[in-house]
């Protein structure tokens, strides 16, 4: 049995990666072990009952997402010029580069999402375990390349050569780890899990790849979600075994994979979705209990006379009862707070931190907005670069499993952002102000164009843009007035 570890950065950063997984998903099951639970909602029976009552009550709302979505816009407005490397592509590749029917563009757009997404993720070239002479051969036998992005909670454990200056910071090793239904002979037989890591490696022989199936009792159960097996394999008691021969490549010089290492652009941003989070379950939980709002009496009259008094017109109290009235709690400061962190998320989130809130009275100078302005497109433009040295990683090792060793094509992604460009950039920041509904036909119209810059389906576009035509407009700041039947007959 062999036993597998997690590499050190990988335990400091899996916590923050798994963050920015859920909160950039936003499933909202999983997004609620993130709550934090009032001191009220102990363990006692009326503690556990209201915990669980807001559980079921929160509803986690996803700025996470939109604000990737319209940096990779941005970044990605105008198509990539691949025009280099359609000799180490065929036609059928560029439409489907990782056997899911993804093209290269869209390939290329998903990487940065992760990459963004993260702060670190991987590009692998994978390819068919035939054997064949040469490249005519390949091709006329169907072996191909393909194209995996791997998120960095795929990759528990590498080694980096920081010894061999000619190799220095290149991979020696690099384990995968993800789970898979192995194939059955009928569709009688019950679908199973099976959790497995992938091991790249330089050898003696060369290239060698390596696959490994978990071993452990525990996952026989079948009401394991993937979610918990995934974690089982993190787990260095669990053991593995080796799955077939290892797969020995001598023409692959290196692991053919390519890792983006920077800094997540969820950092500072999620933190306060999930501060936003908190407060809006804390919201509607004040919103949800104004309709308990009452006037309690303490007195020693039984049920039976009480109920005849609370229908009459003149209420009569005995001699000496204490009356208590539970008012309801005032939203606004609530609502305040709320407001100020959505504006905050996307102040941070697009870079836009001098930008002035939708109810300010105040406006930019031209010297500010010149200065965000220049900022946001140098931003842009290093960013693409170092995406564009990424993928062109990648194309040298698709044209190495092509037997082209020494290639130089390029892929040239668009690094020409202009004023037009960063202008529609924050018409989209505008589009989420909290204070746009003051003017519903301009809110509306930049909701619109919101979706067609993101590039949504047509068949999708029109039925959100009729969505959006049927929505009445709320104003801000307003809240709605609450009434009690009970305290108004009184």
């Amino acid at each position: 049995m062999i036993r597998f570890y997690q590499h050190p950065e990988f335990k400091q950063n899996y916590l923050s990666w798994q963050r920015f997984q859920d909160f950039f998903n936003g499933d909202n099951e999983q997004i609620k072990k993130y709550l934090h639970r009032y001191a009220l909602e102990d363990n006692s029976i009326d503690g556990k009952r209201a915990w669980e009552q807001r559980l079921g009550r929160s509803y986690y709302v996803n700025f996470c997402e939109p604000i990737i979505s319209i940096w990779i816009s941005l970044l990605f407005k105008k198509p990539a010029n691949i025009s280099q490397v359609l000799d180490v592509f065929t036609e059928d590749e560029l439409e489907n580069i990782d056997g899911n029917n993804t093209p290269l563009d869209l390939f290329i757009r998903n990487f940065a999402t992760e990459y963004l997404k993260y702060g670190k993720a991987f590009m692998f070239v994978d390819a068919p375990t035939g054997q064949s002479r040469s490249a005519e051969e390949d091709e006329e036998l169907g072996l191909r390349p393909y194209g995996e992005i791997w998120t960095p909670l795929e990759v528990p454990d590498w080694e980096i050569e920081t010894i061999n200056a000619v190799n220095r910071g290149d991979f020696n090793a690099i384990h995968q780890q993800f789970i898979r239904i192995p194939p059955r002979q009928s569709l009688n037989e019950e679908p199973r899990l099976e959790l497995v890591r992938r091991e790249a490696k330089m050898t003696d022989q060369g290239y060698t790849v390596t696959i490994y199936k978990a071993m452990n009792e525990q996952m026989s159960t079948s009401n394991m979600t993937p979610e918990m097996l995934f974690a089982l394999g993190l787990q260095p008691e669990t053991a593995w075994v080796q799955d077939g021969d290892p797969i020995v490549i001598p023409e692959i010089t290196e692991i053919p994979a390519v890792c983006g290492d920077d800094r997540s652009w969820l950092k500072e941003v999620q933190p306060l979705c999930e501060r936003y989070y908190n407060l809006d379950s804390n919201h509607d939980n004040i919103i949800y209990f104004q309709g308990y709002a009452r006037i309690a009496i303490a007195t020693n009259q039984t049920l039976a006379s009480i109920m005849p008094a609370s229908e009459s017109t003149m209420m009569r109290l005995p001699e000496g009862a204490t009356v208590t009235q539970i008012t309801a709690e005032d939203p606004t400061a609530s609502e305040k707070n709320r407001a100020d962190i959505r504006n905050m998320i996307f102040r941070v989130g697009l870079n836009q931190p001098r930008q002035l809130d939708g109810s300010s009275q105040q406006v930019q100078s031209a010297e500010t907005i010149r200065e965000e302005r220049e900022f946001t497109l140098a931003l842009a433009k290093e960013t693409v670069s170092d995406i564009e040295n990424l993928v062109n990683q990648f194309v040298e090792y698709w044209a190495m499993f092509k037997r082209r060793p020494d290639y130089e094509g390029k892929i040239e992604l668009n690094k020409d952002f202009s004023s037009e460009d960063y202008n529609e950039f924050i018409q989209l920041y505008t589009a989420f102000a909290d204070r746009r509904a003051l003017y519903p036909t301009a809110s509306k119209q930049l909701d619109k164009m919101l979706i067609e810059y993101l590039k949504v389906p047509e068949t999708v576009q029109a039925e959100i843009n009729q969505e959006i035509d049927n929505t009445a407009a709320v104003t801000p700041g307003a809240t709605a007035t609450i009434r009690n039947t009970l305290l108004g007959t009184l």
